[in-house]
Protein backbone atom coordinates (compact mmCIF):
# COMPACT_ATOMS: atom_id res chain seq x y z
CA UNK A 1 0.00 0.00 0.00
CA UNK A 2 1.28 3.86 -1.02
CA UNK A 3 2.40 5.52 1.55
CA UNK A 4 0.64 9.46 1.80
CA UNK A 5 3.36 11.94 1.22
CA UNK A 6 3.05 14.48 3.96
CA UNK A 7 2.87 17.76 3.51
CA UNK A 8 2.54 21.62 4.44
CA UNK A 9 -1.64 20.95 4.33
CA UNK A 10 -0.85 17.56 6.81
CA UNK A 11 0.12 19.61 9.78
CA UNK A 12 -2.20 19.18 12.63
CA UNK A 13 -4.48 22.94 13.46
CA UNK A 14 -4.12 22.45 17.45
CA UNK A 15 -7.41 25.64 17.79
CA UNK A 16 -9.06 27.28 15.42
CA UNK A 17 -7.78 30.39 13.87
CA UNK A 18 -7.80 33.16 16.46
CA UNK A 19 -6.66 36.88 16.39
CA UNK A 20 -7.33 39.72 19.62
CA UNK A 21 -10.20 41.64 18.86
CA UNK A 22 -7.88 44.98 20.01
CA UNK A 23 -5.82 43.93 17.22
CA UNK A 24 -7.09 47.05 15.02
CA UNK A 25 -7.29 49.51 17.51
CA UNK A 26 -3.52 49.58 18.43
CA UNK A 27 -1.79 48.68 15.09
CA UNK A 28 -1.21 52.25 14.58
CA UNK A 29 -0.38 53.39 17.68
CA UNK A 30 2.91 50.55 18.07
CA UNK A 31 4.16 51.30 14.64
CA UNK A 32 4.52 55.31 15.50
CA UNK A 33 6.23 53.85 18.73
CA UNK A 34 8.34 51.48 16.51
CA UNK A 35 9.24 54.19 14.32
CA UNK A 36 10.08 56.39 17.37
CA UNK A 37 12.42 54.09 19.18
CA UNK A 38 14.15 52.89 15.72
CA UNK A 39 12.72 49.01 15.55
CA UNK A 40 10.55 49.67 12.44
CA UNK A 41 11.61 47.79 9.46
CA UNK A 42 9.40 48.38 5.65
CA UNK A 43 8.02 44.88 5.74
CA UNK A 44 6.49 45.77 9.30
CA UNK A 45 3.08 44.13 8.22
CA UNK A 46 4.25 40.70 7.18
CA UNK A 47 5.51 40.42 11.06
CA UNK A 48 3.80 42.51 13.78
CA UNK A 49 0.48 40.87 13.27
CA UNK A 50 2.31 37.44 14.95
CA UNK A 51 1.79 38.73 18.50
CA UNK A 52 -2.30 39.12 18.32
CA UNK A 53 -2.08 35.72 16.77
CA UNK A 54 -0.52 34.31 20.06
CA UNK A 55 -2.13 36.36 22.86
CA UNK A 56 -5.58 36.67 21.34
CA UNK A 57 -7.36 36.44 25.09
CA UNK A 58 -4.96 39.58 26.40
CA UNK A 59 -5.99 42.99 27.34
CA UNK A 60 -5.25 46.09 24.70
CA UNK A 61 -2.98 47.46 27.62
CA UNK A 62 -1.12 44.32 27.51
CA UNK A 63 -1.37 43.82 24.14
CA UNK A 64 0.29 46.80 23.38
CA UNK A 65 3.43 45.81 25.51
CA UNK A 66 3.74 42.32 24.33
CA UNK A 67 3.86 43.67 20.84
CA UNK A 68 6.82 46.13 21.17
CA UNK A 69 8.56 43.25 22.47
CA UNK A 70 7.70 41.12 20.44
CA UNK A 71 8.69 43.40 16.97
CA UNK A 72 11.92 44.26 18.70
CA UNK A 73 12.56 40.61 18.27
CA UNK A 74 11.38 40.60 14.72
CA UNK A 75 13.70 43.86 13.93
CA UNK A 76 16.75 42.19 15.68
CA UNK A 77 16.04 38.68 13.85
CA UNK A 78 15.77 41.27 10.43
CA UNK A 79 18.06 43.55 10.93
CA UNK A 80 21.38 42.05 12.00
CA UNK A 81 22.39 39.41 9.37
CA UNK A 82 22.58 35.64 11.09
CA UNK A 83 24.63 34.31 8.39
CA UNK A 84 24.99 30.56 9.63
CA UNK A 85 26.37 29.56 6.44
CA UNK A 86 29.97 28.24 7.80
CA UNK A 87 30.91 26.42 10.55
CA UNK A 88 33.97 28.08 10.55
CA UNK A 89 32.95 31.64 11.04
CA UNK A 90 31.94 30.67 14.82
CA UNK A 91 30.29 32.75 17.20
CA UNK A 92 29.20 36.36 16.13
CA UNK A 93 30.74 37.75 19.79
CA UNK A 94 29.98 41.63 18.70
CA UNK A 95 26.79 40.74 17.79
CA UNK A 96 26.23 39.03 21.23
CA UNK A 97 27.70 42.01 23.12
CA UNK A 98 25.55 44.19 21.37
CA UNK A 99 22.49 42.19 22.67
CA UNK A 100 23.52 41.69 26.00
CA UNK A 101 23.79 45.53 26.14
CA UNK A 102 20.12 45.76 25.47
CA UNK A 103 19.14 43.28 27.80
CA UNK A 104 21.10 44.87 30.59
CA UNK A 105 19.23 48.35 29.86
CA UNK A 106 15.79 46.27 30.24
CA UNK A 107 16.79 44.68 33.13
CA UNK A 108 18.55 47.57 35.24
CA UNK A 109 18.12 50.86 33.15
CA UNK A 110 22.00 50.74 32.85
CA UNK A 111 23.15 54.39 32.01
CA UNK A 112 24.76 54.23 28.57
CA UNK A 113 26.78 56.53 26.88
CA UNK A 114 27.00 54.66 23.30
CA UNK A 115 24.55 52.36 22.35
CA UNK A 116 22.60 51.22 19.30
CA UNK A 117 19.22 53.23 18.91
CA UNK A 118 16.76 50.34 19.42
CA UNK A 119 17.93 50.08 22.82
CA UNK A 120 15.62 53.18 23.68
CA UNK A 121 13.18 50.87 23.28
CA UNK A 122 14.28 48.93 26.18
CA UNK A 123 13.92 51.49 28.53
CA UNK A 124 10.30 51.90 27.30
CA UNK A 125 9.25 48.55 27.72
CA UNK A 126 10.59 48.35 31.17
CA UNK A 127 8.68 51.24 31.97
CA UNK A 128 5.64 49.81 30.66
CA UNK A 129 6.34 46.13 32.33
CA UNK A 130 6.68 48.17 35.73
CA UNK A 131 3.86 50.43 35.64
CA UNK A 132 1.69 46.95 34.82
CA UNK A 133 2.67 45.28 37.85
CA UNK A 134 5.62 42.88 35.91
CA UNK A 135 8.49 43.44 37.59
CA UNK A 136 8.88 39.68 38.75
CA UNK A 137 8.04 38.59 35.59
CA UNK A 138 10.54 40.85 33.64
CA UNK A 139 13.50 39.75 35.69
CA UNK A 140 12.62 35.98 33.95
CA UNK A 141 11.75 36.87 30.87
CA UNK A 142 14.98 39.12 30.26
CA UNK A 143 16.93 35.56 31.47
CA UNK A 144 14.86 33.93 28.74
CA UNK A 145 15.61 36.60 26.20
CA UNK A 146 19.38 36.36 26.76
CA UNK A 147 19.27 32.54 26.27
CA UNK A 148 17.40 33.17 22.86
CA UNK A 149 19.58 36.22 21.91
CA UNK A 150 22.56 33.91 22.75
CA UNK A 151 21.47 31.47 20.62
CA UNK A 152 20.54 33.39 17.36
CA UNK A 153 24.52 34.22 17.31
CA UNK A 154 25.88 30.77 17.76
CA UNK A 155 27.73 29.37 14.80
CA UNK A 156 26.37 26.39 13.16
CA UNK A 157 29.03 24.24 14.21
CA UNK A 158 26.56 24.13 17.37
CA UNK A 159 24.19 21.90 15.54
CA UNK A 160 26.97 19.71 14.01
CA UNK A 161 28.73 15.84 15.09
CA UNK A 162 31.70 14.77 14.06
CA UNK A 163 31.67 17.86 10.98
CA UNK A 164 27.53 16.71 9.95
CA UNK A 165 24.33 18.40 10.65
CA UNK A 166 22.18 16.23 13.04
CA UNK A 167 18.84 16.41 13.54
CA UNK A 168 18.02 15.83 16.88
CA UNK A 169 20.73 18.65 18.36
CA UNK A 170 19.16 21.35 15.45
CA UNK A 171 15.68 20.61 17.10
CA UNK A 172 17.53 21.02 20.59
CA UNK A 173 18.83 24.72 19.31
CA UNK A 174 16.42 25.81 17.04
CA UNK A 175 14.40 25.33 20.68
CA UNK A 176 15.34 28.49 22.09
CA UNK A 177 16.74 29.86 18.46
CA UNK A 178 13.54 30.42 17.53
CA UNK A 179 11.93 32.98 20.47
CA UNK A 180 9.51 30.20 21.03
CA UNK A 181 10.46 30.23 24.80
CA UNK A 182 10.23 34.12 25.06
CA UNK A 183 6.43 33.75 24.08
CA UNK A 184 5.84 31.36 26.66
CA UNK A 185 7.03 33.05 29.47
CA UNK A 186 5.07 36.38 28.12
CA UNK A 187 1.92 34.27 28.87
CA UNK A 188 2.12 34.99 32.75
CA UNK A 189 2.07 39.17 31.37
CA UNK A 190 -0.49 38.66 28.53
CA UNK A 191 -2.85 37.49 31.21
CA UNK A 192 -1.93 39.22 34.78
CA UNK A 193 -1.09 35.53 36.40
CA UNK A 194 1.86 34.05 38.14
CA UNK A 195 2.64 30.79 38.98
CA UNK A 196 4.96 29.32 41.46
CA UNK A 197 7.97 26.94 41.05
CA UNK A 198 6.22 24.46 41.98
CA UNK A 199 3.97 24.63 39.11
CA UNK A 200 6.58 25.84 36.18
CA UNK A 201 8.99 22.99 37.68
CA UNK A 202 6.25 20.10 37.22
CA UNK A 203 7.38 17.27 34.78
CA UNK A 204 3.88 18.05 32.57
CA UNK A 205 4.01 21.92 32.61
CA UNK A 206 7.83 21.36 31.20
CA UNK A 207 6.50 18.60 29.05
CA UNK A 208 3.90 21.20 27.15
CA UNK A 209 6.47 23.74 27.31
CA UNK A 210 9.02 22.31 25.21
CA UNK A 211 6.17 20.52 23.19
CA UNK A 212 5.24 24.26 22.14
CA UNK A 213 8.55 25.53 21.52
CA UNK A 214 9.11 22.87 18.99
CA UNK A 215 5.98 23.28 17.37
CA UNK A 216 6.39 26.99 16.61
CA UNK A 217 10.24 26.92 15.80
CA UNK A 218 9.48 24.00 13.56
CA UNK A 219 6.59 24.99 11.89
CA UNK A 220 7.88 27.95 10.96
CA UNK A 221 11.33 25.88 8.84
CA UNK A 222 8.95 24.11 6.95
CA UNK A 223 6.78 27.64 6.21
CA UNK A 224 10.07 29.72 5.28
CA UNK A 225 12.29 27.28 3.32
CA UNK A 226 12.17 29.39 0.50
CA UNK A 227 12.81 32.67 1.79
CA UNK A 228 15.47 31.19 3.98
CA UNK A 229 17.09 28.58 2.10
CA UNK A 230 16.04 29.22 -1.45
CA UNK A 231 16.62 32.39 -1.23
CA UNK A 232 18.89 33.36 1.72
CA UNK A 233 21.07 30.25 1.22
CA UNK A 234 20.65 29.37 5.02
CA UNK A 235 21.90 26.14 6.09
CA UNK A 236 20.12 26.55 9.15
CA UNK A 237 16.75 25.20 8.70
CA UNK A 238 14.98 21.74 9.51
CA UNK A 239 14.18 20.41 5.99
CA UNK A 240 17.87 21.74 5.00
CA UNK A 241 19.23 19.75 8.02
CA UNK A 242 17.02 16.42 7.08
CA UNK A 243 18.07 16.79 3.37
CA UNK A 244 21.77 16.93 4.65
CA UNK A 245 21.77 14.59 7.35
CA UNK A 246 19.75 11.58 5.68
CA UNK A 247 20.47 12.34 1.93
CA UNK A 248 17.04 12.35 1.23
CA UNK A 249 14.97 15.12 -1.28
CA UNK A 250 12.73 17.68 -0.47
CA UNK A 251 9.35 15.90 -1.18
CA UNK A 252 11.22 12.99 1.78
CA UNK A 253 12.37 16.01 4.25
CA UNK A 254 8.42 17.71 4.39
CA UNK A 255 7.49 14.19 5.00
CA UNK A 256 9.65 13.58 8.05
CA UNK A 257 9.48 16.93 9.38
CA UNK A 258 5.74 17.18 9.38
CA UNK A 259 5.85 13.73 11.25
CA UNK A 260 8.09 15.34 13.61
CA UNK A 261 5.79 18.96 14.15
CA UNK A 262 2.62 16.43 14.33
CA UNK A 263 4.00 14.62 17.00
CA UNK A 264 5.05 17.62 19.38
CA UNK A 265 1.23 18.26 18.78
CA UNK A 266 -0.50 15.12 19.37
CA UNK A 267 2.13 14.67 22.99
CA UNK A 268 0.80 18.39 23.60
CA UNK A 269 -3.18 17.72 23.38
CA UNK A 270 -2.33 14.73 25.30
CA UNK A 271 -0.47 16.11 28.06
CA UNK A 272 -2.85 18.99 28.62
CA UNK A 273 -5.95 16.58 30.25
CA UNK A 274 -2.88 15.23 32.62
CA UNK A 275 -2.62 17.99 34.90
CA UNK A 276 -2.41 17.37 38.47
CA UNK A 277 -4.39 19.87 40.48
CA UNK A 278 -2.16 21.96 42.63
CA UNK A 279 -4.02 22.88 45.79
CA UNK A 280 -6.39 25.59 45.48
CA UNK A 281 -8.96 26.44 42.62
CA UNK A 282 -7.65 29.84 42.20
CA UNK A 283 -3.80 28.42 41.53
CA UNK A 284 -5.63 25.89 39.07
CA UNK A 285 -7.56 28.28 37.24
CA UNK A 286 -4.51 30.05 36.43
CA UNK A 287 -2.78 27.09 35.58
CA UNK A 288 -5.85 26.30 33.21
CA UNK A 289 -5.00 29.71 31.41
CA UNK A 290 -0.98 29.34 31.64
CA UNK A 291 -1.83 25.72 29.40
CA UNK A 292 -4.55 27.44 27.16
CA UNK A 293 -2.18 30.37 26.60
CA UNK A 294 0.24 27.94 25.36
CA UNK A 295 -2.30 26.07 23.54
CA UNK A 296 -3.08 29.24 21.25
CA UNK A 297 0.70 29.59 20.32
CA UNK A 298 0.40 25.95 19.21
CA UNK A 299 -2.41 27.13 16.67
CA UNK A 300 -0.93 30.57 16.11
CA UNK A 301 1.81 28.81 15.16
CA UNK A 302 0.14 27.31 11.80
CA UNK A 303 -2.38 30.14 11.39
CA UNK A 304 -0.66 33.14 11.78
CA UNK A 305 2.41 31.99 9.39
CA UNK A 306 -0.33 30.58 6.20
CA UNK A 307 -2.13 33.90 6.96
CA UNK A 308 1.27 36.54 6.84
CA UNK A 309 2.91 38.05 3.95
CA UNK A 310 6.31 37.20 5.16
CA UNK A 311 6.55 33.86 3.94
CA UNK A 312 4.77 33.96 0.52
CA UNK A 313 6.56 33.89 -3.15
CA UNK A 314 5.33 32.97 -6.23
CA UNK A 315 8.44 30.38 -6.28
CA UNK A 316 7.11 29.11 -3.01
CA UNK A 317 7.57 24.83 -3.19
CA UNK A 318 3.77 24.67 -1.21
CA UNK A 319 0.69 25.53 -3.31
CA UNK A 320 -0.52 27.08 -0.11
CA UNK A 321 2.02 30.05 -0.03
CA UNK A 322 1.94 31.31 -3.75
CA UNK A 323 -0.69 33.64 -3.68
CA UNK A 324 -0.52 36.90 -1.46
CA UNK A 325 -2.88 37.07 1.33
CA UNK A 326 -5.45 39.87 2.19
CA UNK A 327 -4.54 41.60 5.01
Amino acid sequence: MQVQQLSLSDILAATPAQINPHFPSTTAEIEALCKRYHIWLPNFADYHSMTAYMFPRASRERLITLSILMDLLWFIDDYYTRSRLSPEQGDDQALAHTLMTGMSILLHDDAQEAYEGWHHVCRELRRQVLEQGGEGWLRRVVATLSEHLKATTFSISKSMENGKLSVERYIRVREHDSGMRVAIDAIEFAYGIELPPKVLSHPIILQLQGDCANVGGLINDVVSYHKEVEVGDHRFNLLNVLMEARGCDFPAAVHEAVQIINHFIRDFLTYEHALPSFGSAALDEAVRLYVQGMKDQVGASLHWQLATNRYRAQQAPFSELRQVARV
